[in-house]
C-alpha cells in the first residue's frame, strides 16, 4: 500500500490512565478513572525505570498457596493426563478464544491435543512433585507411586508407538491428536526441535526411578533406553542442533533460540550420565561431545549489554545476522529465557568442562539478576495490571511471553510467572549450598527486586519467590472458583483467560511450590547447622 498504516503503539510510554482510557473497552471506564487517579503516584523518577516488583519482606514455612488449593490443582492436572488409557496428555480441555480469533481451533477448543513439549515437561514435573510433600498435601488428587507409575508407563508406550509408526516426523512434529495419535494435519509452526530432548529427559527420569514400590525391572529399563536413544542419537547430530526451528511460542523460526539450546544441552548432559550407567560409553562420549562442540555455552551467544559492561540474557541470538525477526518482535525480553534457565539443569551440572554456563552458571549470578530486572521492567511497562497491583501493594510481578505479544491481546501468563518464582527459589537453594553473593551480585539483585536492604540471604530469595506466587494467587483466587488455572491473566481486568485447566500452567505452579519446599528444607538444615556450631563454640 502507498499509505503508511498508523501505529497503534504509542511512541512514548502513555501515562497509566491515558493508556487505559484509550485502549480499554467502554465497560472499563471505572477502572480508567481509577487509573488516572493513580497515574501521578506511579510516575517514575527516571523515564527508563519501569520496575514495579513489590518485595514481601517476610517469609514463613507456610506456602503461598493453601493445601486445599494445591490438592485442587493436582486434581485438575490429573484429569488431563493419560486420557482413556491412551497415554495422551491433553494441553487443555477449555475454550481458546485467543486461538479462535486466528481462525484456528475445533469448536473453540483448540488445545485438545497432545503437544510433545508440554507432555514431556508435565511428565518431568509429575515425577518431581511426587517425591515432594507438594504431591501429598490436601485430600484431592493425591500423587501415589502407583498412579504416577501408571501414567508414565502409558506415556512411554504411546511415545514408543509414535517412534515406530511415524519415525520420519517423530522428532519434529509438535502437535498430535489425542486418541488416534497422528500428527496435526493442518497449518502449524513446524518443525520444532525442542521436543526430543525434553521427551528423553522425561523417560530418563522415569528409568532412574528404581525405588518405585511397583518396581522398574532391568528389562523394562532397557526398553526405555531404546526410546531414549531414539531421541538423543538424533539430537547429538550437529545438523539437528542447528536446524531451523520454531520458537517456544510457535511463532518465529530460526536456528539458535536460547530455549532450544539450553534444553538440548540439559538433555544431552543427562544422557551422557545415563549412557554411562547403562554401560554405553560410546554414546556417553558422543552426547558429551555434542554439547562441547556444537552447543557449548549458550550464554555467550544470547545476551545483550547493559550499563557498565553488565549483561542480560536473551531468547534471540546476539550473533550479528541472526534473529532479526526475533528481535523485531521484542523477544529479547522473553519469558522463554526464564523457562530455559529453570529447566537447564544448572543446579546439577554447573561446570562441565567445555560446557560451562558462566557467567550465568548459578541462579544467583549478576547476569541472571539483570535478566530479571529487565524482564520486570518490560512486564511492568506492558501490563497495566502489574502497575495497578504494585500501587495497591500486592507483592510480586506478573510475567507474560514478551512485550510485543499480541496473542489473546498480549497478557501475562500463569506459567511464565510461576517460572520466575521457581528461579528465585532455586537461587535460595544455591545460597544454602554455599553460593554466597558478591557485592556486585547483591547490588544487581537489589535493583531487580526493588529492595534496597536485600543482602542475598536464602530467606530473602524465598521471600521474593513468595512475592511472585502471592500476586499470582491473588488473581486466581479473586476471579476463579475451585483453583482452576488458565493460560493467561487479562492485563486490564486481572481475570484469567484462555485455555482453562492448561496442563502446563499446573506443572509450572506445582513445580515452583516444590522448588520452594526444597529451598525451605535446605534453609532449615542450614540454620540448624549454624545453631549447632554456635553451641559448640559456647
Amino acid at each position: 500500500s502507498s499509505h503508511a498504516q498508523p501505529s497503534l503503539r504509542p511512541q512514548r510510554p502513555l501515562p497509566l490512565g491515558e493508556g487505559l482510557a484509550r485502549f480499554a473497552p467502554p465497560s472499563m471506564a471505572r477502572a480508567a478513572a481509577l487509573a488516572i487517579l493513580f497515574a501521578s503516584a506511579l510516575a517514575r523518577a527516571a523515564a527508563h525505570d519501569w520496575n514495579c516488583f513489590v518485595f514481601r519482606a517476610k517469609t514463613s514455612m507456610k506456602h503461598p498457596f493453601s493445601n486445599s488449593a494445591i490438592s485442587s490443582m493436582r486434581r485438575h492436572l490429573l484429569r488431563n493426563l493419560d486420557l482413556d488409557g491412551t497415554g495422551a496428555n491433553m494441553a487443555s480441555p477449555g475454550l481458546t478464544p485467543a486461538l479462535s480469533s486466528l481462525g484456528i481451533g475445533i469448536n473453540g477448543r483448540g488445545y485438545r491435543y497432545d503437544w510433545m513439549r508440554d507432555s514431556a515437561l508435565i511428565m518431568i514435573a509429575l515425577q518431581k512433585v511426587l517425591d515432594s510433600p507438594i504431591g501429598k498435601v490436601g485430600v484431592h488428587g493425591l500423587l501415589t507411586e502407583r498412579k504416577v507409575h501408571q501414567i508414565l508407563r502409558a506415556y512411554a508406550l504411546r511415545q514408543g508407538r509414535t517412534m515406530l509408526k511415524h519415525r520420519d516426523v517423530a522428532h519434529e512434529e509438535p502437535k498430535w491428536t489425542l486418541k488416534s495419535n497422528v500428527p496435526y494435519n493442518k497449518s502449524w509452526c513446524r518443525p520444532q526441535t525442542d521436543g526430543p530432548g525434553l521427551r528423553a529427559m522425561a523417560l530418563m527420569t522415569f528409568a532412574n526411578r528404581t525405588h518405585f514400590k511397583t518396581g522398574i525391572s532391568d528389562s523394562y529399563k532397557l526398553h526405555l533406553w531404546d526410546k531414549i536413544k531414539f531421541d538423543l542419537d538424533w539430537l547429538a547430530q550437529s545438523s539437528n542442533i542447528g536446524k531451523p526451528t520454531c520458537d517456544l511460542w510457535e511463532e518465529t523460526s530460526d536456528t539458535n533460540f536460547f530455549w532450544n539450546r539450553m534444553t538440548m544441552r540439559a538433555a544431552l548432559l543427562m544422557g551422557h550420565r545415563f549412557a554411562q550407567d547403562m554401560g554405553d560409553d560410546g554414546r556417553s562420549g558422543r552426547y558429551l561431545e555434542a554439547v562441547q562442540q556444537y552447543i557449548r555455552n549458550p550464554i555467550k551467544s544470547h545476551h545483550q549489554q547493559l550499563e557498565k559492561g553488565h549483561i542480560y540474557l536473551t531468547q534471540c541470538s546476539s550473533i550479528p545476522g541472526q534473529h532479526q525477526k526475533c528481535r523485531s518482535m521484542g523477544k529479547n525480553f522473553d519469558g522463554a529465557v526464564i523457562l530455559a534457565l529453570i529447566h537447564s539443569g544448572w543446579m546439577d551440572t554447573p561446570s562441565i568442562e567445555g560446557a560451562s554456563l558462566f557467567p550465568a552458571h548459578l541462579p544467583t549470578a549478576s547476569a541472571v539478576a539483570n535478566t530479571v530486572r529487565v524482564q520486570n521492567e518490560a512486564s511492568c511497562k506492558a501490563y497495566f495490571m502489574n502497575r495497578l497491583d504494585s500501587k495497591r501493594g500486592i507483592p510480586g510481578v506478573l510475567y507474560g511471553r514478551y512485550p510485543g505479544d499480541v496473542y489473546g491481546g498480549g497478557n501475562p501468563w500463569v506459567l511464565t510467572t510461576a517460572a520466575l518464582a521457581s528461579l528465585l527459589y532455586q537461587a535460595a537453594q544455591a545460597v544454602t549450598k554455599g553460593a554466597a553473593l558478591t557485592s556486585e551480585q547483591v547490588l544487581a539483585w537489589q535493583d531487580a527486586l526493588q529492595h534496597q536492604h536485600f543482602e542475598g540471604h536464602a530467606s530473602e530469595f524465598i521471600a521474593a519467590g513468595d512475592s511472585v506466587l502471592i500476586r499470582l494467587r491473588h488473581h486466581v483466587e479473586k476471579h476463579t472458583r475451585g483453583w482452576h488455572l488458565y493460560e493467561q491473566i487479562d492485563k486490564w481486568t486481572g481475570k484469567q483467560t484462555n485455555a482453562r485447566d492448561l496442563s502446563w500452567s499446573y506443572a509450572e505452579v506445582l513445580s515452583a511450590l516444590r522448588e520452594r519446599d526444597i529451598a525451605w528444607q535446605l534453609l532449615e538444615r542450614d540454620t540448624e547447622n549454624h545453631l549447632e556450631q554456635s553451641s559448640l563454640l559456647l
